[in-house]
């Protein structure tokens, strides 16, 4: 999934003018409707048990990811 968010962000950003017109409304969608639906579930499968697992690192970790794409979405 992060291999497929991190191409769809490249091409989105580096390739759209190359973009065939009949695309349009399936990227529309899928960087609307799939990408929210598909960060929802990438964040379910990480639960606080596991970042407890891990310690404070890997929570200072998770804190960085999520507040970087949020500003990076921005």
């Amino acid at each position: 999934m992060i291999v497929g968010i991190v191409a769809g962000a490249i091409y989105g950003n580096a390739l759209r003018h190359g973009m065939p017109e009949s695309w349009a409304a399936g990227v529309n969608f899928s960087a609307r409707k799939l990408l929210r639906i598909a960060v929802a579930f990438f964040g379910l499968r990480v639960s606080l048990q596991e970042i407890a697992q891990v310690g404070m690192s890997g929570f200072t970790v998770s804190v960085l990811v999520v507040v970087s794409t949020l500003v990076i979405g921005t």
